[in-house]
């Protein structure tokens, strides 16, 4: 994961990576559901989903699953000629989705008017990118933009304020909770952090028919869900030190800020499953937590080397 400086360039250039990766995936197949989308933006881009998220809205002030509807929309009525979608009831599915002529006009309005791909959802082009970015400095300035991420990691919590010159630190035992990472920000520098945690669950009933063709192997959907950070950090510190067994996978995200930059960083790159059980678990390099026999460690050498600057 890549950690950085959030200037109104860096944020132009990694929202362009978003469009860009998405155009990918739907040049594939517009038929994905937006689960198994967010899955292969996460692992084409190496961001979490939250960051993912917040980049788009950041620059283009549209939220990222609706982009993802309408771009999956305007694919399909591109396919349809104006008789065509004319001649649809207001309740016809199309391509799996019901409602679909309903569901078209309720995003775009003036096709009623006229059947056009000016009133569709064509990609954003860099020029249309930079010309939302400028609109949303302009109208909320950059300033209120990095505060309003940096007023998120440390809602609803309390500080813990790391010294500089501190030794790694404990934030579990194998049995034991030290530091309270739902209840929680750390501040090192001028910088705050927080550590959150989703549950992965693969749906291993029906494979995903075209990913699997593709790829030449059973590929199953998956989806996350938000999940108790201290219970997945233990979770994870169990099947590392006893191998204990579980058939989902998790993440486990660091999101950083100060009023000038933010940034975020997935502990795990990647898990492997056999036989519906999880194998293995690969760890970014220099990661922000080390597992040992007894403890889970803060490591703060993640953040005096400079990796989320």
């Amino acid at each position: 994961m890549k950690i950085f400086k959030l200037s109104s360039d860096t944020l132009f250039n990694l929202a362009f990576d978003v469009i860009a990766s998405l155009e990918k995936i739907l040049s594939v197949s517009s038929l994905l559901p937006d689960k198994e989308i967010y899955s292969l933006l996460e692992e084409d881009l190496s961001y979490s989903l939250t960051h993912i998220r917040d980049v788009f809205k950041l620059a283009t002030n549209i939220s990222l699953r609706k982009y993802i509807t309408r771009r999956k929309y305007t694919n399909i009525l591109l396919q349809m000629s104006f008789e065509d979608f004319d001649k649809l009831t207001m309740y016809a599915t199309v391509f799996k989705i019901q409602k679909f002529k309903s569901k078209c006009l309720r995003e775009f309005p003036l096709l009623n008017n006229k059947y056009s791909t000016e009133y569709m959802q064509l990609p954003i082009d860099k020029i249309m990118l930079r010309d939302l970015l400028d609109t949303q400095i302009a109208k909320k300035g950059e300033k209120y933009l990095m505060e309003s991420l940096y007023k998120d990691i440390i809602k609803e919590r309390s500080p813990f304020e790391i010294p500089e010159n501190s030794e790694n630190i404990i934030i579990q035992t194998s049995n034991c909770m030290l530091i309270d990472l739902e209840k929680k920000y750390f501040i090192f520098g001028d910088k705050v952090f927080k550590i959150t945690a989703t549950l992965d669950l693969i749906q291993r009933q029906i494979a995903e028919p075209f990913l699997s063709m593709l790829i030449g192997q059973p590929v199953y959907s998956s989806y996350s869900l938000p999940r108790n950070a201290n219970s997945i950090v233990h979770a994870l510190h169990k099947f590392i030190t006893s191998n204990s067994v579980t058939t989902n996978g998790f993440s486990i995200i660091l999101e950083w800020s100060n009023k000038h930059g933010w940034g975020s960083s997935n502990l795990i790159t990647l898990m492997t499953f056999d036989d519906n059980e999880l194998k293995d678990v690969h760890f970014m390099d220099n990661p922000f937590l080390i597992f040992d026999n007894q403890n889970v460690i803060l490591n703060l050498s993640f953040f005096n080397k400079g990796y989320y600057k």
